[in-house]
Parts: structure tokens; sequence; C-alpha cells
């Protein structure tokens, strides 16, 4: 079916469809694109039994942004266990989100969580109400913080498509100004970056914008989970080009949409690789601030019991690392392989992830003699899931050779 350009403009506009050019390379859709258009490059054909190859840069790109959790849905962390190893992974914020139906006891809870993890709160607003609701709203977390005494490390004000976030952002700065202490407010969506981009909230006088992420809104199979992974880089950047003066935060980040059952495999491997990856492209791309899951039961990062999922051990290996310099990790197969690779004060780390499951080998340059972790099925016999002990891995020639199990991680440390 042909369609003229002044039908399908409009459409384009409010994000309702897509305008794919398919031209034949990239530098020609960079210099004849249409306003709104996205790219359909031809991928390239994959060899699955091609060697695998990695490379550090030796250049930082940024730095490694604050990483958060959200509140548990289920029950707050009361275990002793549960509790020192959330803290011991000393994230940077809490997320959660109230709005006007929050029961008092809900916001107990949280304020019960913050308080026992130490953490800051990034406190979101529901504020897609109509106006008296979405004032109403403010005077309630107002309260709230004055009652809680609770520090704050950011305010996310959840807009709408009639909402006039200027206005809004206004009245939250005036109510919150004495309870904030210095926190920035941003402006920003419940939903994706699509809506985002759909509904362009007025939001250039606040100190950043946000959307949440999931990785399976249109498919659902692990490659399609993986596939979805430099898709993040293009959000933040878009993002960046809407909003060229404030930072953006991704929040939160979940392997499912948030109604929805948590996904079995919230507890493997593959989780903890596919957080990696996602982890490395949100931050590549600029993303300021970051969140993901839950810190307990079947959305989070440990059991009910207090019990770690894969998933707790690689936020394990970037704890202390936040705010440190970030390395791109290029590999040959991003579909079969990611990386993240950091600097603090000399002391380099990177982590790699096996996003397949089949075992690979890995030839990985520009790392210096290292010891080596693995987290993997083979590793913590008796005690479920958990990292090796480090062993020492010699290279030959600025160059490792490194085997992944199945889904397995790996984490290497250097010093230059």
């Amino acid at each position: 079916m042909r369609v003229t350009p002044a039908e399908i403009y409009p459409k384009v506009k409010t994000g309702e469809t897509l305008l794919v050019c398919a031209y034949d390379d990239d530098a020609k859709f960079r210099r004849l694109r249409l306003e709104g258009a996205i790219s359909e490059i031809p991928a390239p054909v994959r060899r699955v039994d091609a060697p695998l190859t990695a490379s550090v840069s030796p250049t930082a790109v940024g730095a490694l942004p604050p990483l958060g959790l959200g509140a548990s849905s289920d029950a707050s962390p009361a275990d002793e266990q549960q509790v020192a190893r959330l803290r011991d992974l000393a994230l940077d914020h809490l997320h959660v989100k109230l709005a006007l139906d929050t029961p008092d006891e809900l916001l107990d809870r949280w304020a019960n969580e913050a308080r026992t993890l130490d953490l800051p709160l990034e406190l979101a607003l529901a504020a897609e109400s109509p106006l008296g609701g979405r004032l109403a709203i403010i005077d309630r977390a107002a309260a709230w913080l004055h009652r809680e005494k609770l520090p704050l490390a950011r305010v996310l004000l959840c807009t709408g498509p009639a909402v006039d976030a200027a206005r809004l952002l206004i009245v939250a700065r005036a109510a919150l100004a004495d309870l904030a202490g210095g926190a920035p407010i941003g402006v920003g969506v419940s939903g994706y970056f699509t809506n985002l981009n759909r509904e362009r909230p007025r939001a250039a006088d606040g100190a950043f914008v946000f959307y949440s992420l999931n990785p399976q809104v249109h498919a659902f199979d692990n490659l399609s989970l993986i596939e979805t992974l430099p898709t993040q880089a293009e959000t933040v950047r878009s993002a960046r080009a809407l909003y060229p003066k404030l930072d953006v935060a991704v929040t939160p980040i979940t392997l499912r949409p948030r109604s929805h059952d948590a996904d079995p495999r919230q507890r493997s491997l593959l989780c903890a690789g596919w957080t990696l990856g996602s982890i490395g492209s949100l931050a590549w791309a600029g993303a300021a601030s970051l969140t993901y899951y839950q810190t307990a039961g079947p959305h989070g990062v440990v059991s009910e019991a207090g019990e770690p999922y894969p998933l707790y051990y690689l936020l394990k290996w970037l704890q202390g690392w936040h705010g440190s310099w970030l390395f791109r990790v290029s590999v040959s197969d991003p579909l079969r392989v990611a990386g993240l690779a950091l600097d603090r004060f000399g002391q380099r780390r990177l982590i790699l992830a096996n996003l397949t499951d089949s075992p690979i080998d890995l030839a990985v340059s520009g790392v210096k003699q290292s010891v080596i972790s693995h987290l993997d099925e083979t590793t913590g016999e008796g005690e479920g899931i958990c990292p090796s002990w480090p062993r020492p891995l010699w290279n030959l020639e600025d160059r490792i050779k490194i085997s992944l199990q199945p889904y397995g991680l790996a984490c290497v440390d250097w010093s230059v």
C-alpha cells in the first residue's frame, strides 16, 4: 500500500508509526534521511563459528553512573543476612513511586527499608493525574518527607500528555525546597522512551529527564532480550538530543513490564549477563543515573530468604566502582559477549559475560597480567552459584585468553 508524505508525516511526529529509510549504507542515511526517520541497514551475516575477540579501549569514554535498586514490592528486607548483603552493595539510591492512593503502610515500609539499607530515596511522584491530584501528591510527599526526615538522591516528576510540566516543576520546587536537601528535580515519564519522545514534556528547567525501560515489549525469548542491548544506548542518545542541556536518568529498568509477575530468568545467569550489557550500553551513551529491579524477592537481586541471585554478584563486582572511569569494550560479536571495563586510581576491572547457552573462548587484548574470578554453574558448589576464588591469569603480548561457561561471567583485575 502506498501512502503520501502528507498522510504519514503527522503519524511519524506523534509516534504512532515509524518511518524507516532503507538506504544501503549509514552515511547515505545520515545525509539524505527524512525528519523522524530511522535507518534499516542490512545486518552483516554472523558467523557463530568465528573466533571471538574483545579489546579494551585505551581511552576513557565517561564514568560509571550511580546505580540504585527499587524498593521491594513484596516485603522490606528484614532478615539480618538479607540486610547485610544488600548494604554490602553500597548502592547509591532506593527507588520508590508515590501516588495519591499509596497506602500509609507502604510509605512506612519504604521509610523503614531506606533507613535499614542506609540509602537516600529516588522519589518518583505520580503526577499524571488531573491538576488537583498532582498538587495533592506533592503536598503528600512533602508531609511524608517532613515526618520521616528521609534523605533524597533526586525527585522524579512523572508527567502525562495533558500536564504542564514547567508549572508542575515550579510548584514542586517550592513545596520541597526545605526538604529535598539540594536534591535535583527532574521531569519525565513513567513509560518508555517512546512516551517521552511522543509527549515531549516541558522539562528544560529541570535538572534531568527520565524514562523507564524493559526488553520484553514485543518479544520474549533470550536472543530477543540480548538484541535490545545496543538499542538502549540509542534511547539515551535520542533523549540527549531532545534535551541537550539536561542529564538523562533511566529508571526503573526491569526484565519485564512492572505490572507483570516476575520473570523466572530474574534468578538466572542470563539476567546477570543482560544487566551487564545494559549497564554498559546505557553508561557508554552518557546516562547520568541508572535504577534496576528491586532489592529483594522475585523481582530483586536476593530472594525472600536472602539468598543471592547471580545478578547480586555482578553488582558486588561493581561495588565501590561507581563514578570510576569507563572504557569501551569492543567485541567481535555483541550478541554473544558483553563487557564493561573500569579504572579506579590505576586499578582496572573488566567484567565479561557469555550471552549464549554454549561455552565460548575469548581472546582479549588491552589487558595486562591479571587475576580472574568466574561466576557460572560450576562455581560455588554446595552453596549455590557464587564467584570462584581469584586466580592468576597470565597474558601473552598484552592479550589474555578466557573461557566462559554457558551464560557465565568473569571478573578480571589488573594494575596500570
